[in-house]
């Protein structure tokens, strides 16, 4: 299962009821997001999108608490409305507000109602197995099995304090995060560029850096956070959609990506979601990456051999009993012939 990520700004999505606000601000994705101002003194917004695939969620930051704004109302494919909630405990907050329920792969239309207040960051679109990717960027979550990592990474469910802004959660509400050098991980895809996103602390002063390796081509990145920064200085906090590090326009093909921290100075490296644009029309024709490197790997190794334990025991016993057998025998056989000699040796008359 794939996923495709439509930014605020897609003209998949068509904003009514007033006129909506674009806020441009760091901690955006792709440094915008677009929220119903008018809704807080005249009237709620609305929001549809139309999309190809089998469901899609919002993400952003939920309203404040005022009237009935935590209500929402749906529709889906023209069908009859019905009200849903943010399901968020303490609004404000940044996070998935809403998702369809799973649909059949194909066109869809959804018409959001009675929004108010409410902001639209990016919309994620589940894809069917047929769908059509066009020019959408696929996203990949830091917990896809398609990603491996290596050294010290833990998992992390905190929530990100957004200093002035709401607080919230990343990405399917997890990151992995790490602060040994040496530590990487590996992602290999089949497209025309990729980004690295994360979580930054512009509340601690200090130094980030890592190596990023696009098929053997290194580029190192700093990271230096310090009490004259922008973002110290704004109360950022904890930025969430933070651009690590983007390869643009890169050959069609299949490619291996490989991240590598280099130092961390009272600072961790947060991991959060990496994006790309496949070079494959849909999901029935991406290449099997890992079925390839498996092959790859078996080809050039030297075969292993599996030896059974047990077979090996018993053999081991068998050959120590028939060691003693022998022993046994040979002292047995010298016995009788030191006797035999002895009785050679004795005179005829010795018995008499």
């Amino acid at each position: 299962m794939a996923s495709a990520i439509l930014d605020d700004s897609s003209s998949a999505f068509t904003y009514g009821g007033g006129a909506w606000t674009v806020s441009s601000l760091i901690q955006w994705y792709n440094g915008s997001s677009t929220y119903a101002a008018f809704a807080f003194t005249a009237g709620a917004g609305t929001l549809s999108v139309s999309f190809q695939g089998t469901s899609i969620a919002f993400f952003g930051n939920t309203p404040p608490v005022f009237n009935d704004s935590q209500v929402l109302i749906v529709s889906i494919d023209g069908g009859t409305p019905y009200n849903t909630t943010y399901s968020d405990p303490n609004p404000q907050s940044y996070r998935q507000w809403y998702q369809t329920p799973t649909l059949t792969d194909g066109q869809h239309t959804v018409l959001l109602s009675h929004v108010l207040g409410t902001a639209l960051d990016y919309a994620v679109v589940t894809v069917g197995k047929d769908t059509p990717l066009g020019t959408n960027r696929i996203i990949v979550d830091n917990e896809d099995p398609s990603i491996t990592y290596k050294g010290s990474w833990s998992r992390s469910i905190e929530e990100f304090d957004a200093g002035s802004l709401p607080d919230g959660f990343p990405y399917h509400n997890s990151t992995q995060r790490s602060s040994t050098p040496g530590d990487m991980f590996t992602f290999q895809f089949s497209g025309t560029s990729a980004t690295l996103y994360g979580i930054m602390d512009w509340n601690r002063t200090g130094t980030l850096s890592a190596a990023y390796t696009l098929d053997n081509a290194t580029t190192p990145q700093i990271y230096t956070i310090s009490k004259s920064s922008p973002e110290y200085l704004n109360d950022d906090g904890q930025q969430s959609n933070f651009l690590f590090y983007s390869f643009d326009s890169i050959p069609a093909g299949n490619h291996t990506l490989v991240v590598n921290i280099t130092a961390c100075v009272n600072q961790t490296f947060i991991f959060d979601y990496l994006t790309y644009t496949p070079s494959f029309s849909s999901l029935a024709t991406m290449p099997n990456l890992t079925t390839q490197t498996s092959s790859s790997s078996s080809t050039t190794s030297s075969p292993s051999t599996h030896l059974p334990i047990g077979g090996i025991v018993g053999g081991v016993l068998g050959g120590l009993a028939l060691l003693f057998s022998v022993v046994a025998t040979i002292l047995v056989l010298r016995r009788n012939r030191s006797k035999k000699r002895k009785v050679d040796a004795l005179p005829a008359d010795a018995g008499k």
